[in-house]
């Protein structure tokens, strides 16, 4: 699935769960991160493989803005396979 899943670290509970948005050319998740001052959740995205529904891991990958009610607000190319996102 193509879920993100939110956790509150005080209450070690489940807060809510995101589905990542249905975009043409993108699949699955590479990596996440969130940024606390703004409330908003950066994801990084697989490109689609030409071959069919599964990740290209070589290609450019797509990083999206999104707010917790799983809205993109902005979204740039970023490298091939993203697997971590880090905030500065």
């Amino acid at each position: 699935s193509e879920e993100i899943v939110l956790v509150s670290t005080d209450a070690r509970t489940v807060s809510s769960v995101i589905q990542a948005p249905e975009t043409d050319g993108l699949i699955g998740l590479s990596g996440i991160a969130y940024d606390a001052g703004r409330d908003q959740l950066i994801i990084g995205r697989f490109p689609t493989s030409s071959g069919g529904a599964f990740p290209d891991f070589t290609s450019a990958g797509t990083v999206q803005l999104m707010n917790r009610a799983g809205i993109v607000s902005d979204s740039f190319v970023a490298g091939a396979s993203i697997s971590s996102i880090i905030l500065r």
